[in-house]
């Protein structure tokens, strides 16, 4: 902000070029390689649709494992997060974006975004 400022000439300086903040690090690159890729991702869940009839699998196991990849994969929620997450918690904001209310790492509250996907899977 205070770069725009300066450009503008509403400013000669910024006041906050030499505050330094202890304990922080330049961000580290992102770790990917334990991300399924567009490609993987569509191939599990290729497989997850034929579980029943490729597997044996009974149509209701088939149903829960496909919920549990789907709302997963779209909310990113670590076990404990999934496991301790009910339809109680899920809220809708003024916008009607849906948000769910979480206990997370360290028993923090918190809230997560649940985009199309996830609230495709909650209502099959």
């Amino acid at each position: 902000m205070f770069r725009c400022l300066i450009g503008q000439r509403y400013l000669l300086a910024n006041p906050f070029a030499g505050v330094k903040v202890r304990g922080t690090s330049r961000s580290a690159v992102l770790d990917t390689s334990h991300a399924f890729t567009e490609g993987e991702w569509m191939l599990v869940r290729a497989i997850a649709d034929g579980l029943e009839w490729s597997y044996g699998w009974e149509a209701p196991a088939g149903q829960r494992l496909r919920f549990v990849l789907d709302f997963a994969y779209a909310t990113g929620l670590r076990v404990s997060e999934l496991i301790g997450a009910c339809l109680g918690n899920v809220e809708t904001d003024a916008r009607g974006d849906h948000w769910l209310s979480i206990a997370g790492k360290g028993r923090k509250a918190g809230k997560v975004a649940l985009p199309p996907l996830a609230r495709t899977a909650v209502d099959r």
